[in-house]
């Protein structure tokens, strides 16, 4: 199992006025602030958390179908996650509980993930509860479920969320802390051996202003073997009119952002078990 470390800045920070003027204008509409880097480094974040390492391994959606009324090949889980596993009607149900596991980028993971699955192992509900990314002073928490159906035989997958609760906190800066509504429409496939690819689009919303997130099938995020970042890949985020991109390299965990406009950052993640 590969536990993602990913990057811990704070949440993309929203800017709005409005009002009428004394003459009785129409009220302005609100201006929302484009996403500057930072903000790129904390969507990033939360997004391989929840996509990623949440999902227990890179291979999450590639546990093999086992039969009717078997449980999944799970791949070796550290000491840091407790295993429990049920089988009721036809339905198998695995919860993982992480305690003190590695976080992104070195922080600390907890609380708990539970996938259930039919006989055949095509379909599964994965359920957060309460898991908490923290580092630092900033964290994201998350809570609710998205759904993963899974054609084992092709090595491809299509993963779901509808309203998913995210929640960012940063106690050095509590003006920053905000509740998202995450929503997924992804696909995943590891045909190639050793590799794992995701793509698709997802958002964050808060109270009417939404932050979205394309990763285009021709530059899907890609892990490999030895590095628990993705290698290649380009996430282009979108907000207020306004364009950032969060692009994935070698060496394992080099993450380019750029905010159109703006001059690139490029910089090395923490370095994480493999």
């Amino acid at each position: 199992m590969r536990l993602m470390r990913c990057l811990p800045l704070a949440l993309p920070c929203l800017l709005a006025c409005g009002g009428s003027s004394p003459k009785g204008d129409a009220p302005t509409a609100p201006v929302v602030k484009p996403m500057s880097a930072d903000d790129a480094r904390a969507a990033t974040w939360g997004f391989l958390t929840v996509e990623h390492s949440a999902a227990v391994a890179s291979r999450m959606p590639g546990f093999i179908r086992s039969g009717d009324g078997q449980l999944l090949s799970l791949p070796a889980l550290p000491t840091c996650v407790g295993l429990t596993t049920t089988l009721a009607g036809g339905t198998t149900t695995v919860a993982l509980s992480f305690t003190a596991c590695a976080g992104p980028d070195g922080g600390t993971l907890n609380g708990g993930v539970t996938l259930a699955f039919n006989a055949q192992a095509t379909e599964f509900s994965v359920t957060y509860q309460n898991l908490v990314a923290h580092k630092d002073s900033r964290t994201w928490t998350f809570n609710g479920s998205k759904n993963l159906k899974l054609d084992a035989a092709a090595k491809h997958a299509t993963l779901q969320a509808t309203h998913l609760s995210a929640v960012f906190s940063d106690s050095a800066h509590p003006d920053t802390n905000k509740n998202y509504l995450y929503d997924t429409a992804l696909t995943a496939d590891w045909a190639a051996t050793g590799t794992y690819k995701l793509w698709g689009s997802f958002s964050l919303s808060d109270n009417g202003t939404l932050t979205s997130g394309t990763i285009a099938n021709t530059a899907p995020l890609t892990w490999a073997e030895g590095c628990c970042y993705p290698v290649s890949g380009t996430i282009a985020f979108a907000r207020g009119g306004a364009a950032t991109t969060a692009a994935f390299g070698l060496p394992c965990g080099t993450l380019t952002l750029a905010p159109a406009g703006q001059p690139s950052q490029t910089q090395v993640l923490a370095a994480c078990a493999p």
